[in-house]
């Protein structure tokens, strides 16, 4: 296998996760939108040609997955540009030709999305899949480049638009997404209430 799928994921305790939708509709139901968050995630990775690499954030256990092309690991890192990039250093050393990262929080994520970001690395040094709230779901390459996770203001609306200036900034050929939303906050909820029964 010459692909490989990065998820970032947390495990899903009350407090823990979605914090902001939490002030909404409380610390226990937030898990549970997040648990469900975490199926769609993986419903979209089962026929995905690519090995799968959870990387959980924390101390706590994940329940592993009965599949030969999981495999689980913690993040390690001082913040999400650091997390990234052990990440994507632990991955190409096994040998992985192309890598992508997403996270748990967008339920919108397909196959086809995850397909498409590999077939784009064939042209592209990096594809990347921006989030309506200004950062992205997803980010891909071929090899790692370090210096595009560096210099980002992490959890605020610019992380897109900076990545792209340190992208084109070092001269890297990149390919752009479908724009999706992350569930964040009620108002994301909200916008999926008629699409995904949450809750």
């Amino acid at each position: 296998m010459e692909n490989a799928v990065i998820v970032f994921e947390k495990e899903p305790l009350p407090g823990k996760v979605k914090t902001r939708l939490a002030k909404d509709i409380g610390e226990k139901e937030a898990a549970k939108v997040y648990k469900q968050l975490i199926v769609l995630t993986h419903n979209a990775l089962n026929d995905v040609q690519a090995d799968i690499f959870v990387f959980l954030d924390g101390d706590g256990m994940l329940k592993v997955r009965r599949d030969s092309r999981y495999h689980h690991t913690t993040q390690w890192g001082n913040n999400l540009g650091e997390r990234m990039v052990h990440a994507f250093r632990e991955v190409f050393k096994k040998g992985y030709k192309k890598a992508l990262i997403i996270g748990t929080d967008c339920p919108e994520i397909s196959k086809e999305i995850l397909e498409d970001a590999f077939f784009q690395l064939d042209n592209h040094d990096i594809t990347i899949g921006p989030a309506l709230d200004g950062g992205y779901y997803l980010i891909g390459m071929n090899k790692l480049y370090a210096s595009i996770f560096q210099s980002i203001p992490w959890s605020t609306e610019k992380v897109y638009d900076r990545t792209l200036e340190e992208i084109q900034g070092i001269g890297l050929s990149f390919s752009v997404l479908p724009t999706l939303r992350d569930i964040d906050d009620w108002e994301d909820l909200m916008a999926f209430k008629n699409k995904f029964n949450f809750g």
